[in-house]
């Protein structure tokens, strides 16, 4: 049998892992702040159409 060798350490998968999970982590606090600044882009969009029809109508 081959002589096998660890590609990385245990230690370094553990840094890895640990690092991964932070990103993860800050990628969704960004995604919900993405979130709601669409929710309130929409918001502002509906105003704006209801807006622009009431001056219409006038």
């Amino acid at each position: 049998m081959e002589n096998q060798k660890q590609w990385y350490a245990n230690k370094d998968l553990y840094e890895m892992l640990k690092c991964f999970k932070q990103e993860v982590t800050e990628l969704r606090l960004e995604m919900r702040e993405t979130k709601t600044l669409i929710r309130n882009y929409n918001e502002l969009r509906e105003n704006i159409n209801e807006v622009t029809e009431k001056i219409n109508k006038i």
